[in-house]
């Protein structure tokens, strides 16, 4: 949330993003509805989590480190622990797609420092399991 709110590129981003997709049919323009947003995100999401000046490097010091050490795993191989995508994908994806593949500013990074994530990201999307030989339980086993 801190890279979607705290830069200008992010905030333009998910506040049109959002103001049409929360606030489409409420009647005011839409300018004041990303302003509204963009305010309310900031404040509750960044500012008031505890994001400040102070702390601002340290934070994104820290998203960077995880994208170096996710970075050093897909590029040796196609998911977490191996060729074969699991829980662990499913989950930490997630929340990577929807808060850094998708806004303007950490994506930047990722394609700059860690493209591999990309692919990682790609190969979920359009991963098609073709058996269920992997951990699976039947049906009838239940």
């Amino acid at each position: 949330m801190h890279y979607r709110w705290h830069y200008k590129e992010g905030a333009e981003f998910a506040s049109d993003h959002l103001a049409k997709e929360l606030l489409g049919a409420f009647p005011a323009p839409h300018f004041l509805k990303k302003m509204f947003l963009a305010r309310r995100q900031r404040n509750g999401y960044t500012v008031g989590d505890g994001i400040s000046q102070d702390n601002k490097d340290a934070v994104e010091a820290n998203v960077r480190n995880l994208f170096i050490n996710l970075e050093k795993i897909f590029s040796k191989r196609s998911f977490i622990f191996g060729e074969i995508p699991s829980l662990a994908d499913i989950g930490l994806s997630g929340p990577f797609y929807r808060h850094f593949a998708l806004d303007p500013v950490p994506l930047k990074i990722i394609k700059n420092e860690a493209p591999s994530i990309l692919n990682w990201l790609d190969a979920l999307q359009t991963t098609q399991l073709k058996n269920t030989e992997h951990g699976y339980i039947e049906e009838d086993s239940c």
